[in-house]
């Protein structure tokens, strides 16, 4: 099973309409999948589609709550068993990537990690120094799971991404690992993109909808691109074969 974690470093970075992307990619190549809503500042995710699985939450004023770590770790392991899904989505909120790993951590599906689960890390990247910081914050954590695959997502709806793209540390550390890169392109209208992530539909489900041509075509060409290089990326392929 893939088990794809979606993050990022804060609020407004792109992380949700990502996990949508993602969600109606596997859904556009046949790919049994479902989603898990963990950002409780931002429940767009949540509304998406009907694989969408809601009701968890892990935290509470900074700590673990143990049940919920149990049945959270307790539905993954049960999607595994059953081989039902291809696909699990996380999308997360900003700071909770060590919440979602010490759950793992503590049910034991970080021990399938390399096995029964392959792990993907979809890390949502904006042109600011903050955004680059926190990534190389992250990468003393993540270096420590072993066959843990990276997807940096470059998300330029904010400008270039030039702190990134002149990293001497963090990008090369990130090539050195087998990183994989996929750009997000601006859509200009973005209020074509809004209404999308407003809909609760998946993007396949909402092109099919009373659209205009030019709304359908503009989505459609900015959906297809980020398709081609998510086909390129071999640890998707791998994981649904």
């Amino acid at each position: 099973m893939l088990l794809v974690i979606n993050t990022g470093e804060k609020g407004g970075a792109g992380k949700s309409v990502v996990a949508g992307t993602l969600a109606s990619y596997f859904e556009a190549r046949k790919w049994s999948w479902k989603g898990i809503d963990l950002d409780n500042s931002n429940k767009q995710f949540a509304t998406l589609g009907e694989e969408r699985v809601k009701g968890f939450t892990l935290q509470e004023r900074g700590e673990l709550i143990a049940p919920e770590v149990t049945r959270f770790g307790d539905y993954i392991g049960g999607l595994m068993e059953a081989k039902s899904v291809d696909a699990l989505i996380l999308d997360l909120g900003g700071g909770q990537l060590d919440l979602v790993l010490g759950a793992l951590e503590d049910t034991g599906l970080q021990d399938q990690i390399g096995g029964g689960i392959t792990l993907v890390l979809a890390y949502t990247i904006v042109a600011s120094v903050q955004s680059l910081s926190t990534l190389a914050n992250n990468l003393t954590i993540l270096d420590s799971i072993a066959s843990a695959h990276w997807l940096i997502v470059r998300n330029a709806w904010k400008g270039p991404l030039d702190v990134y793209d002149g990293s001497t540390k963090v990008r090369p550390h990130l090539r050195g690992i087998g990183a994989y890169e996929i750009d997000i392109e601006r859509i200009r209208d973005e209020a074509i993109l809004n209404e999308w992530t407003r809909s609760g539909q998946l993007l396949g489900d909402f092109l099919t909808l009373d659209r205009g041509f030019t709304l359908r075509a503009k989505l459609t060409s900015w959906a297809s691109r980020i398709y081609e290089q998510l086909d390129r990326y071999e640890v998707l392929a791998g994981a649904k074969a």
